[in-house]
């Protein structure tokens, strides 16, 4: 994967969001929901995720 990896190469012509390493994850979270049109202010229920299954 080192071989093809290049810090910050963003798709032209699509909205991006990078997530860094510095973020707190429930900020993630919450920006993803957001994006998704979906509330951020509701805590995680972990029971409700599938994980696929």
């Amino acid at each position: 994967m080192r071989e093809w990896y290049e810090a910050r190469d963003l798709l032209a012509g699509v909205k991006q969001h990078v997530v860094d390493e510095h973020q707190d994850m429930a900020a993630v979270l919450a920006r993803i929901l957001t994006d998704l049109g979906l509330p951020a202010d509701r805590p995680a229920d972990p029971g409700a995720l599938s994980f696929g299954r």
